[in-house]
């Protein structure tokens, strides 16, 4: 009968039907798994020359770069291409430094606090194996006018300035000049101070323990350079000038904080010249690049010149 003819052949032609799905099936699924291991070799490729570009970049190391001088040296040598280890004494309250590692591979959050010999230690130990082609010493304390005038001083604090801007940085380049010697450029810079240059007090009568504590470290640094004559580790002091690292060039007069006053009223004069932590860290960078061994044991400014001891 042609119905019972009919009934007869619907499942051979659904098994027909369904065989040539499985085998389309396949057919796509082989399709799939080729491309997905062809973008997988690429993609591995991809990390593999990353991970050497990154191994083959120089790397810096940076004190203090939660903020102002530091944050700015961070990201202009993250955006060159370096690796930046980014030390700071509380990382989890730097959130602008978190920022910028969360969107640069390159960048590295590391806590540390200079005075802090236990840290370093673990820090130096954790990082034994990793040549630092520039050691840049950057935390430092500058602190309220008050307490650092004659007849006025504060002793603790007079102490904690030293602690930090002399020890605490001789302490880091003590632990890492191995990591230095080991790199390809060889480069320690501690950022000084023309508050720190003998030549440069003129008739400033305020922050001795600040001043004090820069030209100690400009002092150790200099016998840095003369003990590491016959190496080929490159030894500078940079001083940044006078940096608005407080937002002080976008208040109005009337905004500006009383101990900023003098300073602001002598940029306002024309006698001092004010600049961004972006204008003084670029040409600070432009003269690191630059160093070369004979400069070894220099003071120098972020444009290049020379600062009187």
């Amino acid at each position: 009968m042609p119905g019972s003819r009919h009934k007869l052949e619907r499942p051979e032609a659904s098994l027909i039907g369904i065989r040539f799905l499985l085998n389309e099936r396949k057919q796509s699924m082989r399709f799939f798994i080729t491309k997905f291991f062809a973008v997988a070799a690429l993609f591995s490729v991809f990390m593999t020359d990353l991970a050497v570009a990154k191994q083959n970049a120089p790397t810096v190391l940076i004190t203090g770069s939660n903020r102002g001088i530091g944050f700015e040296f961070a990201k202009q040598y993250a955006a060159k291409g370096w690796n930046v280890i980014a030390t700071c004494r509380n990382p989890r309250k730097a959130e602008a430094l978190q920022e910028l590692a969360a969107a640069n591979d390159n960048v590295v959050i590391e806590e540390l606090d200079i005075t802090n010999e236990r840290e370093i230690l673990a820090l130096d130990k954790k990082y034994a194996d990793t040549p630092i082609d520039l050691l840049l010493n950057n935390a430092g304390l500058i602190g309220p006018r008050s307490g650092q005038k004659f007849g006025m001083f504060d002793y603790d604090f007079f102490e904690e300035t030293f602690r930090i801007n002399a020890m605490g940085t001789m302490r880091v380049t003590e632990a890492f000049l191995d990591n230095v010697e080991a790199s390809d450029q060889k480069k320690i810079v501690s950022l000084g101070s023309a508050a720190g240059s003998l030549q440069m007090i003129f008739s400033s009568r305020d922050y001795y323990p600040y001043r004090a504590s820069k030209a100690a470290l400009h002092i150790m640094m200099r016998i840095l350079a003369f003990e590491l004559a016959s190496s080929d580790v490159i030894v500078t002091i940079i001083n940044p000038g006078v940096v608005d690292t407080q937002g002080l060039l976008d208040l109005s007069p009337e905004d500006i904080p009383e101990e900023y006053a003098d300073t602001m009223e002598a940029v306002r004069m024309g006698l001092v010249t004010m600049r961004t932590p972006e204008v003084s860290v670029a040409g600070m960078i432009n003269v690191i690049d630059g160093l070369t061994k004979t400069q070894s044991g220099e003071f120098l400014a972020h444009d290049g010149s020379t600062v009187p001891w």
